[in-house]
């Protein structure tokens, strides 16, 4: 009975965790924490028996935390040297897989100040702006209409541009989603938790109630009453992995053909291109390439948005742009508008105890048209890590990165890195 006990504990504990943190977990045992201890010849889980000194395990977690930093390679080119945060990361999953496994490493009470040594070392050799992090850019609202508003016969990725076409209405989809709910990546490809499908789509038109299978004439109906609107109910994601916070309330479009970026018209005019009815639309996924059971994957997605950015984008305006930037776009677009920051969190799913409380009480109406002004919103913003440098200060002639004489404030952990 014990080794019953055991296994469905561990068997639970791992069945939990999220697949692409457990992806990220391997990458740092075997990339970082196993080569570490080995070379310390000391065991690399660290059981009861070898957590007997706290304070010599708070000095090992230390000494991975500095020896990974010094090894590690920035995540962009551009980058002199990793980013600290990386390497607490690292540190972060080994600590993770330990407490799935009952093995509580002790606290690294050395943390924070080594950490603030380590950012002033950088800041000294790599100058003061070294530790902004960079990040993509929100699209502008012009460009969102740009990118919905492609001229027919426009060659991307190879592939004719056709709004009537099942790839180009199925990507309209998919864009305006995100344009109106800053939904991420992996929550419109579906992940282990399940994906979105025909019936959390709902329809209200007129004064009836929410319909979930709607017939193609009364879908022909919507947009006629001003109020006319779409439902989508949600499900466990990123910010909501059990469905507790968000997935009470659904998300409310409202049905505006004179809007781009109206994600109710798109699901409309998809639903009667391609009709699913009855028990059918449990199992039909919403997001697909070929109106039928071809999802969306991360790459498929990064590549449409790539080519669709080429065909109506300058360079400049691709710079720093990516699919999150619609997610970046919609939280500074209802900034922008003045909206509550409890309401921001709740319109764009970023969990906080306030954004749960207004979001329980947000009328359903109010949140429509909330995600309608954001659709036209004009501001400017950036990111420092964007503008511009003066070149070729950091670079040779032949282009590799120049670096700087450097300042050692601690000697590297492991000679050979």
């Amino acid at each position: 009975m014990l080794e019953r006990m055991g296994l469905a504990a561990s068997g639970y504990a791992e069945f939990g965790a999220n697949s692409n943190t457990v992806k990220g977990e391997k990458s740092a045992w075997s990339k970082y924490w196993f080569p570490f201890t080995r070379r310390l010849n000391t065991p690399a889980w660290r059981t009861a028996e070898a957590q007997s000194n706290p304070q010599r395990e708070g000095f090992l977690e230390m000494a991975f935390v500095i020896d990974t930093w010094q090894r590690m390679d920035p995540r962009s080119k551009n980058d002199a040297v990793a980013q600290i945060q990386s390497a607490i990361n690292v540190l972060g999953h080994i600590r993770r897989m330990h407490s799935r496994k009952g093995y509580a490493m002790p606290p690294a009470a050395l943390l924070q100040h080594v950490a603030k040594g380590m950012a002033k070392e950088m800041m000294i050799n790599y100058g003061k702006h070294s530790m902004v992090p960079t990040r993509c850019e929100p699209f502008t609202a012009d460009q969102n209409v740009r990118m919905l508003s492609l001229v027919h016969g426009t060659i991307i990725n190879g592939r004719e541009y056709n709004a009537s076409a099942v790839y180009w209405r199925s990507w309209r989809l998919v864009d305006t989603f995100a344009n109106q709910t800053g939904e991420r990546k992996s929550g419109i490809i579906g992940h282990e938790l399940g994906e979105y499908n025909r019936a959390d789509v709902l329809y209200v038109i007129g004064e009836k109630p929410p319909n979930p299978d709607p017939s193609p004439d009364e879908l022909a109906l919507m947009g006629r009453h001003n109020e006319d609107r779409v439902l989508v109910k949600g499900g466990p994601s990123k910010a909501d992995q059990n469905n507790k916070y968000f997935g009470a309330a659904p998300r409310v479009f409202k049905l505006n053909r004179t809007n781009r970026s109206s994600f109710a018209a798109a699901m409309v005019d998809y639903e009667l291109a391609y009709p699913v009815r009855g028990a059918a639309r449990y199992t039909a996924p919403l997001f697909v390439q070929d109106g039928k059971d071809k999802r969306w994957t991360a790459s498929s997605i990064d590549r449409t948005l790539d080519g669709v950015m080429k065909a109506c984008m300058t360079q400049a305006e691709r710079e720093h742009k990516t699919f999150h930037s619609n997610r970046v776009w919609l939280g500074s677009a209802f900034k922008h508008l003045k909206y509550a920051e409890g309401e921001i969190q709740a319109l764009v799913h970023w969990r906080s105890a306030d954004s749960i409380r207004i979001y329980g009480r947000m009328d359903e109406i109010y949140q429509m048209n909330a995600r309608e002004r954001a659709s036209t919103a004009t501001f400017t913003v950036i990111n420092a890590s964007s503008l511009p440098q003066i070149d070729p200060v950091r670079y040779t002639v032949q282009g590799t990165l120049l670096m700087p004489d450097l300042v050692n404030i601690v000697p590297r952990i492991s000679a050979a890195a």
